[in-house]
């Protein structure tokens, strides 16, 4: 079982459900980076995968490229939507 099948549910119904508005586990940016690098890795995945079968891999890092950044705008677009509530505790367990 792969770090893909464990994470991308949690960060993908967390992102995506339209009915979950206030997001406690999270902050925003964390949620943000989580999903991209995710994503991205996925991606960097797909690209080793298709070098065996393509010969020009600058064709597949442009579609890896344009992929990514529509990804990041999206998840951005739809975390925007929500609110974070995540407490921070300082070094003295304090909420902050």
């Amino acid at each position: 079982m792969g770090v893909s099948e464990i994470a991308e549910p949690v960060l993908s119904f967390t992102i995506y459900n339209p009915d979950k508005k206030n997001i406690v586990d999270f902050s925003k940016n964390e949620l943000q980076f989580y999903a991209n690098l995710l994503y991205f890795i996925d991606n960097i995945r797909y690209i080793f995968t298709l070098m065996i079968t393509i010969t020009q891999i600058y064709l597949a890092l442009f579609s890896v490229l344009i992929g990514d950044i529509t990804t990041l705008f999206t998840i951005r677009m739809l975390l925007n939507e929500k609110t974070f509530n995540k407490n921070y505790t300082n070094l003295d367990n304090e909420i902050i």
